[in-house]
């Protein structure tokens, strides 16, 4: 199983060789299961696309499927795995979490379940020698996407956009991030089945 912490250093002793990496994008979509669709998105210069093969092969030594793509000036590779509901990857691997309780939490209500991240994190760790420390020359943009069955209704993300909150942040030592979202996913079913008890009911009591 990935963990945490070497998920994020698939990548970073790479970006931090050639400082080619000019954006990371960390999507996650729950699904309704709890089960979690992952992508990691690597832009890259196209000077750095020398160094890519190596990024390309350590991300699929870990059981990601890697497709890459060129963009204008950039070269994308982007990862994809789908985790069991209890890996709980959000919202990085490789930071210090300052909670140890499951990021994700969910709540069945009678006509909607509730789900409910509400996590704070520090980049990094200081040490004797931590890489984090060398991004704080060239910190790298990082985004978080998350999206979470039925409707967002709270979030203190940035932005949102096609269902996802967004989360714009900086990939260095001690960077502090709070990353809060509420969505509740109604049973429609459960909703029909009551409107037509309502509806028989006031039915009945008009023919008397």
């Amino acid at each position: 199983m990935i963990t945490r912490k070497n998920l994020v250093l698939i990548f970073l002793p790479l970006i931090l060789l050639f400082q080619g990496c000019v954006e990371i994008e960390y999507i996650v979509k729950i699904n309704e299961d709890e089960s979690q669709d992952v992508t990691i998105r690597l832009v890259l210069e196209s000077a750095a696309s020398s160094e890519s093969n190596k990024i390309v092969s350590d991300i699929q030594d870990d059981g990601f499927e890697v497709t890459t793509y060129n963009r204008e000036d950039d070269l994308i590779i982007e990862g994809f795995k789908q985790f069991t509901p209890e890996d709980q990857f959000i919202p990085i691997p490789g930071s210090k979490w300052e909670d140890t309780t499951s990021p994700l939490k969910t709540r069945d209500l009678l006509f909607a379940k509730e789900y409910i991240i509400d996590s704070r994190f520090k980049m990094g760790k200081k040490g004797a020698f931590d890489a984090y420390d060398i991004l704080s020359l060239r910190p790298i943009p990082i985004t978080y996407k998350i999206s979470l069955p039925g409707n967002i209704k709270h979030s203190n993300s940035n932005d949102r956009k096609n269902g996802y909150a967004i989360w714009n942040n900086q990939l260095k030592s001690g960077e502090q991030v709070h990353i809060k979202i509420h969505s509740y996913d109604v049973y429609w079913e459960r909703v029909a089945v009551l409107i037509f008890l309502l509806f028989i009911t006031i039915f009945l009591i008009r023919k008397k």
